[in-house]
């Protein structure tokens, strides 16, 4: 209670006296009582706005802004959802006029009653698809288009994202040194946003950040969407939960026609490989935010939208057709077009933000792990982009504490220290032609303990007597190519009197010192000694000989066959301890 009133006095609001009331027969008035016969709300705070403005001016100071409340009405239209056809602005100006007319006394004039009459057929259809309640699902979608001097582009673009009825139409304008933004300042249902990136993905993130809508669709400002597009991704995702990502297959246009079919379904497996989604997919807010794809800064080289599904898919999500096409334009300014043409597989994958898993058997040589545990100090693929696993089955508790303190104080945050009797205690020395099937199950069931779930898309499998180069996970991983899933390391065997090399170029025939290659060879087999693999060749092996392979190696080569493709860098060798100044 304020002070000063008395038990029982109340307050009443004053209404400034120089305001008058807003008349009731207004010709605002009259046109939101036109437009809720055809079903739109009265709740609505745009067009409560638009009228309380009409019946201020009243009828004279209508006709003279009549454009001014067009566009308002249009505005509200499209905030709605209602795609604008060019043919509502001529009916929606006659609906004026005949309020301004109402609110004045007059009846409508002939001409004006025939022209409603026949638009009727136009609006009146349109309320039940677009009540502030009862939006259509494909209206939670924003629109993301970046855009780099495409303003040649970006009309048709645009007019294609407004007919497919998005929630949101955000132009993130780059750097752009052409008509980008006067095109863009032509639909008032686009925000429009200017970025210095002069980078796709950097661009894409700063779109995504202005959005609110549950599922984002990047649409390249040089592409176009058909109508149905987003309706029929956003069914697949308010279907199946487990969908992040809708694509569809591709229409091709512009110097080159053409569809492009895309398989039904993604196996996250075979996508690392290469591509075969389009960057205007339609993904799940939720999927982006989980993988936190725009943390990653990218090089202008990458693939970007190659990159951001690979990530999302690494998250668990699937990847579902819909029976809608994206139109593709080809045209020689593309930049798909000049990245496949100039870079390499390493740069366009963005290789070089891959987590690897460092897998390493550990057979409790003392002298082998100073010299192991050294390197991994050294090694230069980024530290925070490994996960290590270590498999100690030396059965040696001072071995096993020197392998813990060195964990402690490393700076890999993801180590994995796994203790384990895989055979006798010393059996990794142990003669190989005496103790040769003892030797072999040890060592398998070493790997195969390694090799159980691994998370990450590529592994480096090390053994604890090779020492490679410090940056040997980039050197590998820049022979890796779509047809390419394994490379090796050279090292020479020490095992045996003649010296050769750990490689086979034809089953079963090591090569021989001084018959080594240059440059890269395709091989038929190999040790695990030093070798960069895609995971899930090891992760679904079961480490057992196949094809009458005595050992687990050439048995791993055996069991894959043609379907592994394996190479051998021979530009990286590496130094194959027997004790702690004695290697080949």
């Amino acid at each position: 209670m304020q002070s000063g009133l008395m038990p029982g006095e109340v307050v009443h609001s004053r209404r400034r006296r120089d305001v008058p009331a807003r008349p009731a027969n207004g010709p605002g008035f009259f046109l939101k009582k036109r437009y809720k016969q055809v079903g739109f709300s009265e709740t609505c705070g745009r067009c409560n706005s638009v009228a309380a403005k009409m019946d201020e001016w009243g009828p004279v100071g209508c006709r003279a802004n009549i454009d001014w409340i067009l566009d308002r009405v249009k505005e509200n239209a499209t905030s709605k959802g209602i795609v604008w056809l060019p043919s509502f602005d001529a009916v929606t100006r006659i609906h004026i006029d005949a309020a301004i007319l109402q609110a004045e006394g007059k009846p409508e004039t002939l001409a004006m009653q025939l022209a409603l009459s026949i638009s009727g057929f136009v609006t009146g259809f349109l309320p039940a698809e677009v009540k502030e309640k009862t939006l259509p699902a494909w209206n939670d979608v924003a629109i993301v288009i970046p855009c780099h001097n495409y303003g040649r582009f970006l009309a048709e673009c645009i007019e294609s994202a407004i007919a497919a009825n998005p929630a949101e139409i955000i132009v993130v304008d780059d750097a752009s040194e052409d008509e980008t933004a006067e095109v863009a300042a032509r639909y008032p249902r686009v925000k429009y946003v200017r970025v210095e990136h002069r980078n796709v993905h950097a661009t894409r993130g700063a779109g995504f950040a202005l959005t609110r809508a549950a599922n984002v669709c990047f649409l390249d400002a040089d592409d176009v969407l058909t109508p149905d597009y987003l309706a029929a991704a956003c069914k697949i995702l308010d279907e199946e939960p487990k969908v992040g990502i809708v694509y569809s297959d591709m229409e091709r246009f512009g110097e080159e026609s053409g569809r492009t079919d895309f398989p039904e379904w993604v196996d996250p497996f075979w996508i690392d490989r290469q591509n075969h989604l389009h960057a205007g997919s339609v993904v799940r807010r939720q999927a982006l935010e989980l993988a936190q794809v725009f943390d990653e800064h990218l090089k202008p080289s990458a693939h970007e939208d190659w990159w951001l599904w690979r990530q999302i898919l690494r998250y668990g999500w699937q990847a579902r057709k819909s029976p809608a096409l994206y139109r593709y334009r080809r045209h020689p300014d593309g930049s798909m077009l000049t990245k496949v043409r100039c870079k390499s597989w390493y740069e366009l994958s963005s290789a070089s933000t891959e987590t690897i898993t460092i897998l390493i058997p550990l057979a409790g040589r003392l002298w082998a792990w100073e010299q192991l545990s050294a390197w991994l100090d050294r090694q230069t693929w980024p530290h925070d982009q490994i996960e290590l696993r270590l498999l100690d089955s030396s059965q040696d508790p001072g071995f096993s504490r020197a392998v813990a303190e060195w964990i402690g104080r490393s700076d890999y945050a993801d180590v994995r220290h796994m203790r384990q009797a895989v055979g006798p205690q010393g059996v990794a020395d142990a003669p190989r032609r005496q103790n040769g099937q003892e030797v072999n199950l040890a060592v398998a069931r070493a790997w195969a303990k390694l090799t159980r779930g691994l998370t990450t898309p590529w592994s480096l499998c090390l053994e604890d007597d090779i020492l490679p180069p410090d940056d040997v996970i980039e050197r590998l991983m820049r022979q890796v190519g779509p047809a390419i899933d394994l490379v090796t390391a050279a090292y020479r065997t020490r095992h045996h009197d003649d010296r050769h090399w750990h490689i086979q170029l034809e089953p079963g025939e090591n090569v021989r010192d001084g018959e080594e290659g240059k440059g890269v060879d395709e091989i038929n087999g190999s040790g695990f000694g030093c070798m960069l693999i895609r995971s899930p060749y090891l992760s679904q092996h079961p480490f057992a000989n196949h094809r009458g392979s005595a050992w687990y190696d050439p048995s791993f080569y055996a069991a894959w066959g043609d379907e592994l493709g394996s190479v051998v860098d021979w530009s990286i060798v590496c130094k194959h301890y027997s004790g702690r100044e004695e290697w080949v």
